[in-house]
């Protein structure tokens, strides 16, 4: 049995690899698919290239919240044919990077923890795309209040499923990397 986690600061929590499962002991969100997901999470980052990260405070050993990310190549299905779609032996893939559990345990959510947890997969999602081919960042949207989230970073639905897969390309995660320069912002030209 665990005791009570402190109210987290959350201008100092910092996110980093989960390498303990006793980091996320007793974790709730609420959402059961997250929930039932956390012990596959550690399966998947024993025996596949899929890590953990969770947002921690200092002096406290459990995760607040966390999130699971790997390389993945699910079936185009539900994407249209302006997308890139690889084939090999006879089976079409696309290749994202994807996001397969998010989630803050109950209690501490709408605390800024999960802003800063998808802030911290996006900038690995931009490191990524800098160095391996893939079309972009995937996920599924559990809930219409996470779809609402993730839409006000750029990922659009392209399913309307209950649980719609929603894409962000590789060029708009760039994009947030390096924004477009205004002309406000460009060197004067004049002399």
């Amino acid at each position: 049995m665990t005791t009570a986690l402190p109210p987290p600061d959350t201008a100092n929590l910092k996110i980093k690899p989960i390498t303990d499962r006793s980091d996320l002991v007793d974790f709730v969100c609420g959402e059961q698919e997250v929930d039932r997901g956390v012990p596959t999470s550690f399966e998947w980052q024993d025996l596949h290239r899929v890590r953990l990260f969770g947002a921690y405070m200092d002096g406290v050993p459990q995760a607040y919240g966390f999130y699971c990310v790997g390389i993945t190549a699910p079936s185009p299905k539900g994407i249209d044919g302006t997308d890139i779609v690889r084939a090999t032996e006879g089976r079409s893939f696309v290749p994202f990077i994807y996001l397969h559990y998010f989630g803050v345990r109950a209690g501490f959510q709408n605390q800024t923890i999960g802003t800063g947890l998808l802030g911290h997969f996006l900038t690995r999602c931009i490191y990524i795309v800098s160095h391996v081919g893939v079309f972009g960042a995937a996920l599924n949207a559990l809930t219409p209040r996470a779809e609402r989230l993730y839409s006000r970073y750029g990922f659009a639905c392209r399913t309307g499923s209950a649980r719609p897969l929603m894409i962000l390309p590789t060029q708009s995660l760039l994009d947030l990397a390096n924004p477009p320069r205004t002309a406000a912002s460009s060197p004067s030209t004049r002399g």
